[in-house]
């Protein structure tokens, strides 16, 4: 129902009419007290639904108990695996460490089981073993629990518990062992290609090593540095034996030049001159011959003097002389030895010196070689302990379960006979009861009936009067009248009256009582003013109800409508000041409400109340029912306030 608007403001009058408008306010479209009275009101098919279904339950529960065997059995983790260290560097290797989820999983893997029933042999296929196990963990422990419900015997039990048990803790080891052989094939392939590298190395080292004549140790260097002094040492000293020699051969040429013989025979020659000049002149023969004698030993001296300090031999012929001779030619071959060292051991230290000038590089690059080779033999060191600890994991995995308690006899518990009856039973009567509830509810839902609470619902407004349809009550009457009519028509208002959800019957009873309740009243019941002229009263011959189709004049009346009048006749809705619907607890009469909407959100404002004419069941259960409708009706209803006389 559309409300009526109201201006942003209000004055405090305006505001305490608001709060005592008429209302109904209900959550829901439908009456629940309704539906399950009437579910309620046939309990005994509830009781036989909620029977059978015990009944199909214990029968199926009967059916399925099957004789059980149940043992549990206790495992606890290895939370951390032995570790096997085969070197004194790095970490071991050590299998993955399964969280407690996984290895929860592992305990009901498919291939342990598999290989159990194999060996228990009792004849339980691999695809119906899966309903006889669980599985789980004592929470915040290392223990695991496994269970076993054996359909054979307790023997069966043990027997198939304690080679789960094994076939488990082989198939961790499995898992171990698998991991360890992916990783012993990657740590393989790297010691292989490790392997490759250190023998590429040592024939990078071994090349080196004959290439530049360097054995990489420092008494190589040590050696060709004293090497390199050594040379020097000696070539200062042939330098020093050469420089000696040419001394002592210069030394011994100026004495031999001193004993010349041709000087010596040159100066007696002139004194021998000078003599015979004081005798004869120069043309005597004698004279003559001696001139030529000087001018010959004169020439044998500038010959001497042309070929050098070199001509020793004209110096020779005296026993000195020769004697210096032989010793200058002596000192002359121990120069030329002495200046061929010194040209020796200069190429030589030369060379050395191009060496030790080349061995820092060459000591450099070789102690790259080898510090790389020293890497790779470290890496591969540790990759080989690596290699032999997943060779050893391989081999011998401990896995990741030890046997905590073990399958037992005594511990087996024979399952229960009454149990999965007695369970079933009772879900089969819970399933019964409800499923006959809600078919029962689904047919109380096709019912034609409805409440009271219902009709102020489809209504939109409050509750005003609850009659009984074909035998409506005096009292009922006489109170609608006395307090929503007299007071209303003496002050002049208009009341309308809408009957659009009502049935003719129930309408035709409430214009007969209020105008039986009006006679009551020492007063006669002004007339009806029809604004909907239908055959309400044809086929009912006279009735004492005034009844007129011409509109008012001022002062009060009482309007009926039947559905939405012309325009002509809905002007006089401005007049109205109280108006109330009939409705008929019967679904096609309340299906008829729309048509108070159409009202209310045009020419009237919100309906002030209801008078709804209810059928009075026979059944207590309904009746309890109906009750709890009209008053939850009344509670969720604020009716109009009757006016002052």
């Amino acid at each position: 129902m559309m409300p009526v608007a109201t201006e942003d403001k209000q004055t405090p009058v305006e505001s305490q009419d608001a709060a005592s408008r008429p209302r109904f306010s209900f959550p829901l479209p439908f009456d629940p007290v309704r539906l399950v009275a009437g579910m309620l009101a046939k309990w005994p098919l509830i009781i036989v639904s909620g029977a059978c279904g015990l009944a199909a339950g214990v029968a199926a529960g009967v059916a399925l108990t099957k004789p059980s065997y149940t043992l549990t059995a206790s495992l606890m983790k290895r939370r951390v695996p032995e570790n096997v260290q085969t070197g004194n560097t790095g970490q071991a290797y050590r299998p993955a460490d399964l969280n407690d989820a996984t290895l929860l999983a592992t305990l009901s893997a498919t291939d342990s089981l598999d290989r159990a029933l194999a060996r228990a042999n009792n004849g339980i296929a691999p695809s119906a073993v899966r309903p006889l196990i669980e599985t789980s963990q004592k929470q915040g422990t290392d223990f695991f629990y496994l269970t076993y419900h054996s359909p054979i015997s307790s023997e069966d039990a043990v027997r198939f518990v304690d080679v789960w048990l094994d076939e488990i803790n082989e198939y961790t080891k499995r898992l171990q062992s698998s991991d360890a052989r992916s990783v012993h094939a990657i740590l393989q392939k790297e010691v292989t290609e490790m392997e490759g590298q250190l023998a590429g190395v040592n024939r990078q080292i071994l090349d080196f090593s004959n290439d530049k004549q360097f054995l990489g140790t420092n008494t190589q260097v040590t050696a060709a540095l004293g090497e390199l002094g050594q040379i020097t040492r000696d070539l200062e000293t042939a330098r020093s034996t050469l420089k000696a020699k040419d001394e002592q051969i210069e030394a011994l040429t100026s004495e031999l030049r001193r004993q010349s013989p041709i000087d010596a025979q040159l100066k007696a020659a002139r004194e021998e001159i000078a003599t015979l000049r004081a005798t004869y002149t120069d043309e005597n023969p004698l004279v003559k011959a001696k001139l030529q004698g000087i001018s010959y030993l004169e020439g044998r001296i500038s010959e001497s003097n042309a070929k050098g300090p070199e001509a020793l031999e004209f110096y020779t012929g005296t026993d000195i002389g020769n004697q210096l001779f032989l010793n200058i030619i002596s000192l002359r071959n121990e120069r030329t030895e002495a200046e061929g060292k010194v040209a020796s051991y200069t190429e030589l230290k030369k060379g050395i010196e191009a060496r030790v000038k080349e061995l820092p590089a060459i000591v450099s690059r070789y102690e790259e070689l080898q510090k790389f080779r020293e890497s790779i033999m470290s890496s591969l060191s540790l990759l080989s302990n690596r290699l032999k600890e997943t060779e050893i994991f391989s081999s011998g995995s401990p896995g990741y379960w030890q046997i905590f308690e073990g399958p037992e006899l005594r511990k087996v518990e024979a399952g229960s006979k009454t149990r999965k009856p007695l369970l079933l039973g009772i879900a089969g009567g819970a399933a019964g009861t409800l499923g006959g509830s809600v078919l029962l509810l689904l047919l109380t839902t096709r019912s034609r009936r409805r409440s009271v609470l219902e009709c102020c619902s489809e209504v939109q407004a409050p509750l005003l009067a609850e009659l009984t349809a074909g035998a409506p009550e005096d009292s009922v009457f006489d109170t609608l009248w006395v307090s929503h009519f007299i007071s209303r028509l003496r002050a002049g208002d208009t009341i309308m009256v809408w009957t659009a959800v009502a049935s003719s019957g129930d309408e035709r009873s409430f214009w007969s009582g209020l105008t039986q309740a009006a006679r009551r009243d020492g007063i006669s019941l002004p007339r009806i003013v029809d604004l909907t002229p239908d055959d309400l009263w044809t086929d009912h011959g006279p009735t004492a109800v005034p009844w007129t189709a011409a509109l008012p004049g001022a002062g009060g009346a009482i309007l009926r409508a039947s559905r939405l009048p012309s325009a002509e006749g809905r002007q006089i809705f401005s007049r109205v000041s109280f108006w109330f619907a009939l409705a008929t607890g019967q679904a096609d009469c309340l299906g008829r409400s729309t048509r108070i909407r159409e009202l209310s959100s045009t020419d009237l404002s919100e309906g002030d109340g209801t008078v709804a004419f209810i059928d009075r069941p026979k059944n207590s259960v309904r009746r309890a029912g109906d009750n709890l409708s009209s008053f939850l009706a009344r509670h969720f209803s604020r009716p109009p306030a009757p006016p002052k006389s």
